[in-house]
């Protein structure tokens, strides 16, 4: 017998049940948890074990038939208009935020017009894919993203099976991103955020 074999395991659940379970988190209103609480006590059973249990003899029941289950849909997201995206980008040309220069302005403005026809293809764009296409680093065009999400700019949604097994955060314009980049320009600079007619 190893060292190995011999070694304690770490985690309650591993002492007190079987080791091949996995760890994760649910979230739950007040008055559910309440209802757990109690029902976790009457049966003398740690609250995430019981609701594994719970979750365990829910699947049973759909998969053998007992019991109907109707997943909620996604709310739809339609790609923005053309003509909003066009006014998007003209704002970003005309934006002056402290510290970013014209070549900022640029990468801003192709990342939004990639995301635009992404969409507009029906595709999921995240921040690793658009990486991919243009050969960078996600972390660079992640780091991009983040920054217009502070601005009201897009959204970074956490999506899972973007592919197989894979989980992520697919980017979209806001219906309102303009009225958003204006508000971040304003509160950054105290000026107002114009489009100007060219010379």
């Amino acid at each position: 017998m190893t060292s190995e074999d011999q070694k304690e395991p770490s985690r309650w659940w591993e002492r007190e049940h079987d080791a091949n379970l996995t760890e994760t988190r649910i979230f739950m209103s007040t008055e559910q948890y309440e209802k757990i609480a109690r029902m976790a006590t009457d049966l003398e059973e740690r609250i995430p074990i019981l609701l594994g249990k719970l979750i365990a003899d829910y699947f049973d029941a759909v998969e053998s038939g007992q019991l109907q289950i109707t997943l909620p849909s996604p709310a739809p997201r339609a790609p923005l208009e053309k003509t909003k995206v066009s006014e998007l980008c003209d704002l970003v040309l005309w934006s002056r935020f402290p510290g970013e220069t014209g070549a900022h302005r640029f990468r801003q403005i192709a990342l939004l017009t990639t995301l635009a026809h992404e969409h507009e293809l029906g595709k999921k764009p995240t921040a690793s894919s658009i990486a991919r296409m243009v050969d960078s680093h996600s972390s660079q065009i992640d780091l991009m993203a983040k920054l217009l999400e502070k601005r009201g700019v897009i959204d970074r949604v956490h999506t899972p099976s973007i592919r197989p097994g894979v989980f992520g955060k697919v980017l979209y314009i806001k219906p309102d991103a303009a009225a958003g980049l204006k508000n971040a320009h304003l509160l950054e600079t105290n000026l107002p955020l114009e489009v100007q007619e060219s010379e």
